[in-house]
């Protein structure tokens, strides 16, 4: 089984590539960044549903859905560290809180576009959940849902900029992003949840 320390600031290059190998075997469509921003977006909106399952279900093909599949347990068991960990990150008092993305060693075009992935599925994961933009929602939850969406959108271009200051410019979008999950958390799930979901 998969080891997720719950207590990394940063999910480890371990964690990304064990989680990548395992969608892979899950024939899912989407990769690591994606599926944890998904997660993340339904652990802030879905409350007390069943997050794993629905998780599962947005992630994986029909035939990886079946109970005599093994693929299917092996999601279930690699699946709940992961989402007990980011679980766990997210109610932490200590702001432990990481994205699931590609290593610092990877280049920033890799980095930036799992971070550009990331955001798409978190706000896939809110809609999925049932996050809706309303009166009852505060406009700065829907300004950061759009911010996120334009992060998502964001092309990498660092042909005029120095290597340096884009280094510097995307450490802030995903500061940004990681503090703003907290900040939706906080407003759609007031009550944090005190026990990993399980399935």
């Amino acid at each position: 089984m998969c080891s997720y320390s719950p207590y990394n600031r940063r999910m480890t290059q371990t964690n990304y590539d064990d989680f990548s190998q395992l969608l892979t075997r899950c024939s899912a469509d989407v990769g690591a960044a994606e599926a944890h921003g998904v997660l993340c977006g339904l652990l802030c909106s879905a409350g007390s549903k069943d997050v794993l399952a629905l998780w599962r279900s947005q992630l994986l093909p029909e035939h990886a859905l079946e109970p005599d599949n093994p693929v299917a347990a092996d999601f279930n068991a690699h699946g709940q560290s992961l989402l007990d960990a980011t679980l766990k990150q997210m109610n932490n008092a200590m702001l432990d809180f990481a994205l699931l993305l590609p290593d610092e060693r990877e280049g920033l075009m890799v980095r930036a576009d799992g971070l550009a992935h990331w955001c798409q599925g978190f706000n896939y994961g809110l809609g999925v959940g049932g996050y809706r933009d309303s009166d009852a929602v505060s406009p700065d939850v829907v300004e950061l849902v759009r911010d996120f969406s334009e992060i998502a959108k964001a092309g990498y271009g660092a042909d005029d900029i120095d290597e340096e200051e884009e280094e510097s410019a995307f450490i802030e979008v995903e500061e940004y992003v990681r503090v703003g999950v907290l900040l939706i958390l906080e407003e759609l799930q007031p009550v944090k949840q005190q026990k990993p979901i399980v399935h």
